[in-house]
């Protein structure tokens, strides 16, 4: 099993070092550590970006050079969040969307309360990145149909899962992820429970799950 976003740089140590998984950076505080995690365990991959709630530690130049040194790391947790005022969050957002697509990385994105921003960016697009995650995804059935067209991937817990959404999502596109740590998950190793309720709810086959999280980890 693969858990699809975490965020190590939160933790002392790896929690299991045989886990595969994908941690993420919020803000250049933490774009080292991560980093670091992922050149001592070849099990982690990493993506670094700045999450719009730090906006205010952006640093265009250093993402921009730490990606161009690091060929094999992606591009989040970036996005944008209507629950959570901090300034230029579109632009910032677009700039570090702009950095994936042009140098070929996956991208993370974050959305909560701005899809009505997010979808007409995306109507704008004339290329995209390598791979688009729309992590922890809330939105609806309209945002699916809407986001099927550029071939998104949506990962879920067990908590933000919604199963009237199942029949809009392609099978192959559903990801599980724990988002740890947070108050529903602590590690990383919760991520068999969270296979086991999502499985139960949604009725698709574990194995199905698991290996959409290879792909997605596989072309990272």
């Amino acid at each position: 099993m693969i858990d699809i976003h975490c965020h190590l740089s939160d933790f002392d140590q790896i929690p299991d070092p045989t886990i595969k998984l994908i941690t993420c950076a919020t803000n250049t505080d933490n774009y080292e550590k991560n980093l670091n995690f992922s050149l001592q365990n070849q099990n982690i991959k990493c993506a670094i970006g700045t999450h719009p709630w730090f906006t205010e530690k952006y640093d265009e130049v250093l993402l921009k050079n730490l990606l161009l040194n690091n060929p094999l790391i992606g591009v989040g947790e970036i996005g944008l969040d209507g629950c959570k005022k901090t300034p230029n969050q579109f632009e910032i957002f677009k700039s570090q969307f702009m950095l994936a697509t042009n140098l070929n990385r996956t991208v993370i994105i974050h959305c909560v309360k701005k899809f009505n921003e997010l979808c007409p960016f995306f109507k704008s697009l004339k290329q995209r990145p390598k791979q688009i995650l729309l992590h922890s995804f809330s939105g609806t059935k309209n945002d699916v149909l809407f986001f099927n067209q550029f071939d998104c991937f949506y990962s879920f817990t067990d908590k933000n899962f919604k199963a009237e959404l199942l029949s809009y999502i392609p099978s192959n596109k559903i990801l599980i992820e724990t988002d740890s740590p947070s108050k529903s998950y602590l590690s990383p190793q919760n991520l068999p429970l969270i296979l086991d309720k999502i499985t139960s709810i949604s009725k698709i086959e574990k194995n199905v799950l698991i290996h959409n999280s290879q792909v997605f980890y596989d072309n990272f």
